[in-house]
């Protein structure tokens, strides 16, 4: 299809073979239709969780700075790093901007390709020559990156994406509107399509719908429950008693009456739902007290023994908003015999590394 916006100035680089692996062609077969444009295209939190100060490993002190939700951007020569915040960040392109990335020519199609009216494209090249379109961005504890992608692509042309310098897909043949998605490490990412051409003026590929969606992490490195909005019950703190990484870890240490519960609990909002993790160390022992994890109100996992080291607990989470709590409970009764620390624990709970990972869009 053609473009009907204003085509930037660019400066086509000679062909070269790209310095790959050797090109796959996928077998790419979408069990549903690919164009339809999704009920729910999150533009703004997923989870929502707003920190009020900034986790560092191993701090000398608790920050008195923080991330804000909303990304911001940060020049480095002709490029710019997108700063992700908790939010995730989406270009639909539907505002007609290219501001964020690195374009070579490639161009705002407003022909309907793949969802909306909006697309990115790649311009139209003389034989043996190529273009590239990329985006860089930094997360704090990595995430996932998403996009759509269609391929017209002429007969010994190609389209090769990069995640920073390895290939990790290639088309050589047409294909319809493909979703794609794949795992970023924390720190800097670069994300790079090109299309090489060697029909001239033939060959096109679509981009659209580019998403970043950044984990979030709490270790309690803050030294307090400020980063994710914890609210914690009377014998819950934060503490360097017994961290599974870093310096500090959530730690219940209070002393319980006959059937009363303390918890510690997080709100959490998302789109398109999300898995979570944590890593607990519960030195629990029934009959004389607990562990339950509950979602919203209902207990999804108990501990009634002591794990005796770290362990990992993981589920999903639903789209939509939700709680998570650590609850340690004492029996409605009391126990028969004197609590043997050596087997039954000493009542307290130790809980670090929770994550969230929010599920891309499509």
């Amino acid at each position: 299809g053609s473009a009907s916006s204003h085509s930037p100035s660019y400066t086509p680089s000679e062909s070269k073979e790209p310095t790959v692996p050797p090109v796959i062609t996928p077998t790419l077969k979408p069990t549903t239709n690919p164009t339809k444009k999704p009920t729910a295209l999150p533009t703004t939190g997923s989870p929502t969780l707003k920190p009020t100060t900034n986790p560092t490993k191993n701090p000398t002190g608790p920050p008195t700075t923080g991330p804000t939700n909303a990304a911001t951007s940060s020049p480095t020569g002709g490029a710019k790093i997108i700063q992700v915040g908790l939010d995730p960040v989406t270009f639909d392109f539907e505002d007609g901007s290219l501001e964020q990335f690195v374009t070579n020519g490639w161009m705002i199609s407003e022909t309907g390709e793949i969802t909306g009216t909006n697309s990115v494209m790649n311009p139209q090249l003389e034989a043996n020559q190529n273009a590239d379109l990329s985006v860089t961005f930094e997360t704090r504890h990595g995430g996932r990156f998403a996009y759509r992608i269609k391929s017209e692509v002429a007969i010994g042309d190609a389209v090769f994406v990069y995640l920073n310098e390895a290939a990790m897909i290639s088309f050589q043949s047409p294909s319809p509107v493909i979703p794609l998605r794949t795992n970023v490490l924390a720190g800097k990412s670069t994300v790079t399509w090109i299309y090489d051409s060697k029909v001239a003026e033939i060959g096109t590929a679509y981009v659209d719908d580019v998403t970043i969606l950044p984990n979030i992490e709490d270790g309690f490195e803050t030294g307090n429950f400020s980063y994710l909005h914890w609210d914690a019950n009377e014998g819950w703190g934060v503490d360097g008693s017994n961290p599974d990484e870093g310096g500090f870890s959530a730690h219940f240490s209070g002393t319980l009456d006959i059937g009363t519960t303390r918890s510690l609990t997080v709100s959490v909002s998302s789109v398109n739902g999300a898995l979570f993790s944590v890593r607990i160390n519960a030195d629990i022992g029934m009959p004389y007290d607990q562990f339950l994890i509950y979602y919203d109100d209902d207990p999804i996992q108990g501990y009634p023994r002591r794990t005796g080291e770290y362990i990992t607990y993981s589920n999903t989470i639903l789209p939509g908003d939700h709680t998570i709590s650590f609850r340690v409970s004492k029996p409605p009764f009391e126990a028969p015999n004197p609590r043997d620390e050596e087997t039954d624990g000493t009542g307290e709970v130790w809980l670090d590394g929770f994550q969230l990972s929010p599920n891309p869009p499509y």
